[in-house]
């Protein structure tokens, strides 16, 4: 029995991407159906309602070309249409791509890290059907963001966004989205979000965002020094890097 299935037009790279996470979703006991517009995952014990995914169907097409300069987390790069820096954007906590979706908005390089397999598996996926429909500069690297950055240059990119998970409310995402990345992620290890937070601000040349619940603290106990933009259960946090900012980041 095999845990993945193509429709008859998906492209060969895409069947061969996925072909070698086959004995890895079937070990978790889920099935994985691809067509060329999206993706469909099923808990095979019918723990989990199916949930489908798309970054180019109708309704997300939709979504994506309302995006405009206002939209809470665009507003939070603070990215000017008339900029003539060098913006490379890393999303460091990917998971199956709804930040990642509206950063690529921006239309600027832009590179989603997701450490679980399964979840990078299914991002990249996703990515490659809507790389079929719009050219960009978009990458998905599946790997530990800490490990991963720890290991780049310094100013690795212009904007580096992070969304600690052990933080969110369970009503920060859809509510079958969430509980399967939580079916997903089980059993990865911990991340340390503050030293992951550290690592961004040494690495981003411009800024770095934390996604918050609404009440929550500030990430490493530290207020934003760009300020927040608050949303109605969440709110972004900006920090301008120590060595871009006047204002010192003392890390506890």
């Amino acid at each position: 029995m095999r845990a993945i299935h193509f429709s008859n037009h998906v492209p060969t790279h895409i069947k061969n991407h996925l072909h070698a996470y086959d004995e890895a979703f079937w070990h978790v006991s889920v099935e994985v159906h691809v067509d060329e517009n999206q993706v469909q995952i099923i808990d095979i014990n019918g723990a989990l309602s199916p949930l489908k995914l798309s970054f180019v169907d109708p309704k997300t097409e939709t979504f994506l070309r309302k995006i405009n300069n206002q939209q809470p987390l665009i507003k939070a790069c603070n990215i000017s249409n008339n900029s003539t820096k060098a913006i490379k954007i890393i999303d460091l906590t990917a998971g199956m791509g709804q930040d990642s979706l509206i950063l690529s908005t921006l239309n600027q390089p832009l590179i989603s890290i997701e450490r679980n397999k399964l979840s990078a598996a299914i991002l990249q996926t996703l990515v490659y059907q809507y790389l079929e429909k719009k050219p960009h500069d978009w990458t998905v690297i599946q790997d530990c963001s800490l490990n991963w950055l720890s290991q780049k240059t310094k100013s690795s990119a212009s904007h580096i966004y992070l969304d600690p998970f052990f933080n969110k409310r369970k009503s920060a995402l859809p509510k079958n989205t969430m509980q399967w990345t939580q079916k997903f992620g089980k059993e990865d290890p911990k991340t340390d979000d503050n030293a992951l937070f550290r690592l961004a601000l040494a690495h981003a040349k411009e800024r770095v965002i934390v996604k918050r619940d609404k009440k929550a603290c500030f990430i490493g106990g530290k207020k934003p020094n760009q300020g927040s933009i608050i949303q109605k259960t969440s709110r972004f946090d900006c920090y301008k890097p120590p060595s871009q900012s006047n204002d010192s980041i003392a890390m506890g």
